[in-house]
């Protein structure tokens, strides 16, 4: 039962991964066009908003190294030890997609907060 739902997360992140491959990039062109991420803020959250963009440009790389990994399994014979490595690759940016998601979500909260006040 624990290998079971071991294997049920792993491709349940790795299908988020795969998904995110692609909406990386447009959801961070989304974020800079909006200005999510430059606007002109205050103390603390000009801060925040310097490590969401430090985060986003990590997360675009992960996405840029996964998305090489991915095409490599894909088109040579030796992709890893074995069939797992393609599938952790996507799963650790499934799980980086989907923590950058939630921080993005709290630091709006935060700011929508902030303003109120």
């Amino acid at each position: 039962m624990k290998e079971l739902s071991v294997d049920l997360a792993l491709y349940l992140l790795g299908g988020v991964g795969l998904l995110a491959i692609g909406i990386i990039p447009f959801r961070v062109v989304q974020m800079v066009r909006s200005g999510f991420i430059f606007a002109k803020r205050k103390g603390s959250s000009r801060y925040l908003s310097l490590l969401i963009a430090v985060a986003l440009l990590a997360l675009l790389c992960l996405d840029a190294f996964v998305f090489a990994r991915v095409a490599h399994c894909l088109t040579s014979v030796h992709c890893g030890p074995g069939v797992a490595s393609g599938w952790l690759a996507v799963a650790l940016l499934g799980a980086a997609y989907i923590f950058m998601e939630l921080v993005a979500l709290l630091a709006s909260l935060m700011w929508r907060h902030a303003a109120s006040r």
